[in-house]
């Protein structure tokens, strides 16, 4: 050996689960009952080639009580102890209140929607979970998310090496919402991810800070009144125009709103606010559960709103409006007025869709950025972020504040 210890073999009795009786439904589970079982595809797929098509070995689940003093007796036999993984995973149950009351099984939250693991795991949460649960003749979890792991420097974190993150440090450092917006958008389900305190800093610097918390601070500038482009440009027909088919939206006479004529970047803006959250939301869907994914199409609609913004430039539109000769016909004036009410408005939506459907991602902030747009408590449910032009009421009576929502990081050395 390569310890250059002597090995000793000994034997034992032990009380063992019968898993090799429950392997062929395990492979009826995977292959017919539910083929997204396990998350992602490819781990779904190694588990029903790699280790169910095996003759399945029954599990040893005790140990004999002199050699294992800590641990819960075996019932009618304290001369063994229970042995992990019975205990362990039988843990999921007992938190949710079992044994269930009759008729209030699910009242404890069991089963579980999705149930999250890490890769290095999946025998004990793929295989012998489901069988125990089988065996109780108990409900599985609808599907088990399995993810990869976090390395430093390319290597596995080992106390021992000293290349480990505390968390603590990280988050008073960081933020709580820094550091979840980091995991979520760089950690992976199939590949390991790589963390550093460089690209923490970097996510901060060019992402939220850079975009997020810049677009905020433009449109919310003194310089543009977003209750009032809000008034201008709810409740059009946005999805007449988000076809692509013409860059016209008409007026609304009841609201006293004039034609719109939209530029082909008008109609850009609109295309992503239309579908960006829709993708989103897919790729949470049971079936994918692609956390990292739609986070980054929700960072696609920032991306396009800054672009979009410095491309209509509207704090050049204001200071022209301001300029506009006297002589100049009012038909003329109210015309550039409605367009920057325009850009200012497909600005202000782009940061309404983008806050609240991070809310799940930013708890602390995407509040805040919503409560600086003054959207309604009641109207930051995902339904809202669906519809470009869905809330009509929002913006009125924003102040104008001088904080960022994002302020520069304190580095340390």
């Amino acid at each position: 050996m390569e310890t250059g210890k002597i090995v000793e073999f000994t034997s034992e009795l032990n009380y063992h689960f019968r898993l090799s009786a429950f392997r062929d439904r395990l492979i009826s589970l995977y292959k017919d009952e539910n083929p997204n079982f396990v998350l992602p595809q490819m781990r779904h797929t190694y588990i029903l080639q790699q280790l169910v098509s095996q003759p399945l070995v029954d599990l040893s689940i005790s140990r004999p009580s002199e050699r294992l003093t800590w641990g819960i007796p075996v019932p009618h036999d304290k001369s063994q102890t229970i042995y992990v993984w019975l205990d362990a995973l039988i843990n999921y149950l007992t938190v949710s209140g079992y044994p269930f009351t009759p008729g209030l099984e699910s009242a404890g939250g069991w089963p579980a929607d999705v149930h999250v693991i890490g890769k290095d795991i999946l025998r004990f949460h793929c295989i012998y979970w489901p069988a125990f649960l089988m065996a109780l003749d108990l409900p599985l979890p609808k599907n088990i998310l399995t993810h990869a792991h976090w390395t430093m420097n390319k290597r596995k974190m080992s106390k021992s090496d000293g290349n480990v993150v505390n968390p603590t440090l990280a988050l008073s450092r960081f933020g709580v919402d820094t550091m979840r917006l980091y995991l979520i958008h760089d950690g992976g389900l199939m590949d390991d991810g790589d963390y550093s305190n460089e690209q923490v800093i970097e996510r901060y610097s060019k992402q939220l800070q850079g975009q997020l918390g810049n677009l905020l601070s433009r449109v919310s500038s003194r310089s543009f009144d977003v209750g009032d482009a809000v008034l201008g440009g709810a409740g059009r027909p946005w999805a007449q125009a988000a076809d692509g088919s013409h860059f016209t939206i008409p007026g609304n006479a009841e609201l006293g709103q004039p034609e719109w004529n939209l530029t082909e970047d008008d109609q850009l803006q609109i295309a992503a606010l239309s579908s960006l959250p829709l993708q989103a939301i897919e790729m949470m869907e049971p079936d994918r559960y692609d956390v990292p994914g739609a986070l980054k199409e929700i960072m696609k609609i920032i991306f396009q709103t800054n672009k979009y913004i410095s491309d209509a430039e509207p704090w050049k539109m204001a200071k022209a409006l301001k300029e506009l000769p006297a002589e100049l016909g009012r038909l003329e004036i109210q015309k550039q007025e409605q367009e920057l009410r325009r850009v200012i408005y497909l600005c202000a939506e782009g940061l309404r869709v983008a806050g609240i459907l991070l809310q799940p991602f930013m708890p602390e902030k995407a509040p805040e950025l919503l409560n600086r747009l003054q959207v309604r408590g009641d109207r930051r449910g995902v339904e809202w972020a669906l519809k470009v032009g869905g809330d009509m009421e929002y913006g009125q009576g924003m102040t104008k504040s001088k904080s960022v929502l994002f302020p520069p990081l304190e580095i340390y050395e």
